[in-house]
């Protein structure tokens, strides 16, 4: 996780405290290989502070994209809607 001095070890409750996220949600992304981890001599996720920004920037993203798919799903509620009137338009 990096040379020269030794970096502070984030452990995932305190990774997902610090970003506002579950401690699923980072498992989850280290699964899907979003996010990479090393692991303790007990087998614990290990982190260090550039995963903390990572993961920033992952829950930026991942609202924005929440974001649009609430604004997309919107869209699709509205197109029925939406063909009705250029029908009635073009006729």
């Amino acid at each position: 996780m990096g040379g020269g001095a030794k970096a502070k070890r984030v452990f995932v409750a305190e990774l997902a405290r610090r970003v506002d996220r579950t401690p699923e949600t980072i498992k989850r992304w280290v699964a899907e290989g979003v996010l990479t981890c090393a692991r303790d001599e007990r087998n614990r996720r290990v982190f260090d502070e550039g995963h903390v920004a990572r993961c920033r920037e992952l829950a930026r993203l991942s609202v924005a994209a929440q974001i649009q798919n609430r604004k997309l799903s919107e869209l699709v509620e509205e197109l029925p809607e939406q063909l009705g009137l250029l029908a009635l338009q073009a006729s």
